[in-house]
């Protein structure tokens, strides 16, 4: 499948569950599960993007994770994901701005 065809779809996944309501504990914890997963699945994306020097893409498909990275225990997982990123020489530090630029932590502060 093509790079830009597959982020679209992970993009287009992404954006209906932010859409999602859930009425009970049971169905919000399969959302997080299934959310988490997408996110799994954005992450490997990017790392394709990577490898194929494709900045463009790995630039909108990091700001995407960067808008979906919410909580403490995502930041933890993205921060690891960017850090072995960075031990590859893989991230650009134009790409690395773009994720820390569009982090939706702004609550934290």
């Amino acid at each position: 499948m093509d790079i830009d065809l597959e982020f679209m779809k992970i993009k287009k996944r992404i954006d209906d569950f932010t859409e999602f309501e859930y009425e009970n504990i049971a169905e919000a914890e399969v959302f997080t599960n299934n959310f988490e997963l997408l996110l799994l699945e954005l992450r490997n994306l990017i790392e394709k993007a990577l490898r194929a020097q494709n900045e463009a893409l790995s630039i909108k498909a990091l700001t995407l994770l960067a808008e979906n990275t919410g909580c403490a225990d995502d930041m933890r997982i993205a921060t690891h994901f960017i850090t072995c990123m960075q031990d590859e020489k893989l991230l650009s530090k134009k790409a690395y701005e773009a994720f820390y630029q569009n982090l939706n932590i702004g609550r934290w502060e």
